[in-house]
């Protein structure tokens, strides 16, 4: 209930806003969609994901990476980094 979604946007709390933010991004990436760049990496209680996000063609468009805490199995807080452009 209590899960913080972190990132350059701002920070969405609670699950409806969490709920929201992730649709808004649904639909702002329409066409495109997100691909794993390398292994999930995990340690007691933290949790790493670089991703990649591709046109229908694979074309990366953007790229980052997600840092979760987690306590009790569950995701409490999300960071989401942005790459900057090259």
């Amino acid at each position: 209930d209590n899960v913080e979604w972190n990132d350059d946007e701002g920070v969405a709390s609670g699950r409806d806003q969490l709920n929201t933010k992730a649709a808004e991004l649904q639909e702002k990436l329409a066409g495109l969609h997100f691909a794993k760049a390398g292994p999930v990496r995990q340690t007691r209680g933290l949790g790493f994901l670089a991703w990649e996000v591709r046109a229908p063609d694979e074309t990366v468009v953007a790229s980052g990476f997600d840092v979760a805490e987690i306590v009790d199995e569950r995701i409490v807080r999300l960071w989401t980094v942005l790459n900057a452009e090259e």
